[in-house]
């Protein structure tokens, strides 16, 4: 036998016991279990989004209009109060000075008659007493009180003032270059940061035509649509205008968007009949609360996009979809 037929034999043999090896090596594919959503057909509305803070178009200053102490101002900062109502009393020194000094003389009196005595001066300082009842002008909520009860007041000094809560309306901020897209009456969302519960509707109101030169913005009121209790004023928040709307467009979950910094770009992993998800490249253009306009033609209506567990997925993985 010569040396190459030895070779080829030694060859021969180990060839089935190699294969038998690689086979136990190969793993089998890998799973992944998904959550997907899909990509329809309808409407997003085309939004100008500003901040800005609540305010009062009606508030009054309540101020006392004479020199004194206050002897009776039971409200605070939240108290609501009926046009009309007595919101504070303020009485003049001298005065006050009349009816303590009697009441210290009923207070030291040793017998019956100097006790009866005492009690007349008193009814007579009371009776005589120079006191100004500050009232409501109009319906609303105690707000910035100053002053309280039995503190000294000066002529025309403030103690609090009133706001008209049917009155709060909202002051967006709008960039200039959004303004002219702008118009009177058009629907308005305003979010508060501290009011998570709920969502605020409006309309714009008037819109200011100066701009402000530091910060390129004006001034548009939004007037709230439903009676707004639970809003103060001085509150920050975040104005949506609704401009337009665009009909017909792809939209696709905001959730199933994945952003790729390395290449400034915004991928999306789509899931196709073989259950293995792809990445795409998309466009995306508005965006609206849970949904955004793919603009992308490498997508379309009813293609399944990932929208959970999605994040570190490598292309062309097999997955599994779970409800």
């Amino acid at each position: 036998m010569t040396r190459l037929s030895i070779v080829l034999l030694i060859i021969a043999g180990l060839i089935p016991g190699c294969t038998k090896e690689s086979g136990q090596d190969v793993q089998p594919g890998i799973v992944v279990d998904v959550r997907v959503a899909p990509i329809r057909t309808g409407s997003i509305d085309e939004t100008v989004s500003a901040s800005g803070s609540t305010t009062n178009l009606r508030e009054s200053q309540l101020r006392s209009p004479i020199a004194g102490v206050i002897t009776k101002f039971k409200l605070f900062n939240g108290d609501s109060v009926a046009a009309g109502e007595t919101v504070a009393v303020v009485q003049t020194k001298e005065s006050q000075a009349s009816i303590q000094g009697a009441e210290r003389l009923l207070r030291i009196a040793a017998n019956p008659a100097q006790r009866e005595e005492a009690e007349k001066a008193l009814g007579l300082a009371r009776d005589a007493a120079n006191n100004a009842i500050i009232t409501a002008p109009f319906s609303g909520i105690v707000n910035n009180k100053v002053k309280n009860e039995m503190e000294l007041v000066s002529e025309e000094e403030p103690i609090a003032s009133l706001i008209d809560p049917q009155s709060i309306v909202f002051i967006a901020d709008v960039p200039s270059r959004s303004l002219s897209m702008i118009r009177k009456n058009q629907q308005v969302l305003v979010r508060f940061p501290t009011i998570t519960t709920k969502a605020f509707h409006g309309t714009v109101g008037r819109i200011e035509p100066l701009v402000n030169p530091g910060d390129q913005t004006a001034h548009v009121q939004i007037n709230f649509s439903e009676p707004t209790p639970t809003l103060q004023r001085s509150l920050f928040g975040e104005a949506t205008v609704v401009i337009g709307k665009r009909s017909n467009v792809l939209l696709a979950p905001a959730a199933s968007l994945l952003r790729n910094d390395e290449n400034n770009t915004t991928e999306i992993l789509v899931v196709g009949k073989d259950s293995i998800a792809h990445k795409l490249d998309v466009q995306v253009g508005i965006r609206q609360d849970s949904l955004v306009q793919i603009l992308s033609k490498s997508v379309s209506a009813g293609d399944l996009v990932v929208v959970q567990g999605h994040y570190g997925l490598p292309d062309s993985t097999r997955v599994r979809i779970v409800q």
